[in-house]
């Protein structure tokens, strides 16, 4: 998906430093708050729904233009771990894969010949 480019490349951090420091001169405080929150939030819910399409689709690389860096930091630690065990699930279906068709290989392979030549 695509991200709408923020006036300000802080704009999330700023915020809260002039919230924490200024909010009782700040007019509307509590409103201006709530929808830094909400903008937030949906860009959270949007970047989850992107990373999991990511995921899902196999794509190993994505490039997501006007996130933030604290956007990005609540994402960054579960990635890695994300694909590591993408890849491990990948690994081991393709053993799975491997020991079944084996196994119908032997086993078709211990068929005695009387039971291939019958007639029913």
């Amino acid at each position: 998906g695509t991200f709408t480019k923020l006036p300000a490349k802080f704009i999330f951090e700023v915020a809260n430093i002039l919230f924490d420091v200024t909010a009782a001169s700040i007019v509307h405080a509590d409103q201006i708050r709530s929808v830094l929150k909400e903008i937030f939030d949906i860009r959270q819910s949007k970047l989850r729904k992107s990373i999991d399409k990511l995921i899902t689709d196999g794509y190993l690389y994505a490039k997501i233009n006007y996130l933030q860096e604290i956007e990005l930091a609540n994402f960054r630690p579960i990635l890695p771990h994300a694909f590591d065990y993408i890849q491990r699930l990948d690994e081991a279906t393709e053993v799975a894969k491997l020991i079944v068709d084996r196994s119908i290989q032997q086993s078709s392979m211990s068929i005695p010949s009387s039971f291939n030549n019958s007639t029913f």
